[in-house]
């Protein structure tokens, strides 16, 4: 190899490793990778368990977030087998998608359930994964 030959492989190179460290961070960086519990913990600092279906709402799109309302039904919870209705009122909010394998997409949800005086009793955030 001569000079130029070996300048233009260590260019290649290194723009290669600068795109894979570039790949690499965008997927650990992602907030829609995380665990559900980590997303569900993040949910509970914005709206703490008590906060009002009114003001959920409210700051859940001011997160632009464009929550689904639901105020006569709660939401249903399904996970490992158990399938139960939460709350009498709730909102579902999408949070986004990413793409979890060559030919699957995940999709990540956060749902909150209201009781009765309209407070916050629940928080669940459900991923669900699609392949074509």
């Amino acid at each position: 190899m001569n000079r130029r030959q070996r300048l233009a492989f260590a260019f290649v190179s290194f723009a290669l490793l600068v795109l894979f460290t570039i790949g690499v961070t965008r997927i650990v960086m992602d907030p829609l990778r995380k665990s559900p519990e980590q997303i569900t913990t993040s949910f509970r600092q914005l709206t703490p368990l008590g906060t009002s279906y009114d003001e959920a709402a409210k700051l859940l799109s001011e997160k632009g977030l464009n929550p689904e309302l639901s105020p006569q039904v709660g939401f249903l919870f399904q996970e490992r087998g158990v399938s139960a209705v939460k709350g009498i009122s709730s909102i579902r909010a999408l949070l986004g998608e990413y793409k979890s394998g060559i030919l699957s997409i995940t999709s990540v949800s956060v749902y909150f359930g209201f009781d009765v005086n309209g407070l916050l009793t629940e928080i669940w955030v459900r991923k669900t994964s699609d392949s074509l």
